[in-house]
């Protein structure tokens, strides 16, 4: 079997047990009784997550994938909190930001009643704060620390990115509380 048909057996493989895990969640939803529409965002919420995570390039795909436990073995704290910074800079609206937060946590507490997870990911994801609020220098020294933390950690750490950092968020306050 030539490169491309192992990548296209891959990519199917994953497919079907996003699909399989996403009707099984559905499933876990209805049995919770969650309203349709909150049903039809969480699924969408959970098809945008895993569409960053394959633009992101944190792969499901690095070793053999049989089992939605395998599919999902990648998703660690750190790449969940990678995907929360990541709607923070694409500027995504606080309540849609934090229901996909919500949906995270939902969707691994499932995988972990169900056993497809073994150590749920999300234990300590937190919301951010509404758009009402006010972006403090504490809350942008925080956001700031963490991301300079993940970049060290993946050795790509530029020094005049704090300053940087620093001054969108000035910019970013000045939007929100004008």
């Amino acid at each position: 079997m030539n490169a491309a048909n192992t990548y296209n057996q891959l990519e199917y493989t994953a497919q079907y047990l996003l699909a399989k895990c996403a009707e099984e969640f559905s499933a876990y939803l209805t049995d919770r009784n969650m309203s349709a529409s909150t049903k039809k965002n969480y699924l969408a919420d959970l098809r945008s997550f895993f569409r960053w995570l394959s633009d992101s390039g944190v792969s499901t795909q690095a070793a053999q994938v049989d089992t939605v436990q395998d599919f999902l073995r990648p998703i660690t704290h750190d790449v969940l909190e990678n995907y929360r910074r990541s709607l923070v800079i694409a500027r995504i609206p606080s309540t849609t930001l934090n229901r996909r937060l919500t949906t995270m946590r939902t969707f691994f507490l499932f995988a972990s009643i169900t056993g497809y997870v073994k150590d749920n990911p999300t234990a300590g994801l937190m919301n951010i704060p509404a758009s009402g609020s006010r972006l403090d220098d504490d809350t942008i020294t925080s956001l700031i620390s963490e991301y300079e933390t993940d970049q060290k950690n993946t050795h790509s750490w530029v020094a005049s990115d704090r300053e940087d950092i620093r001054e969108f968020f000035r910019w970013y306050r000045e939007q929100v509380t004008a």
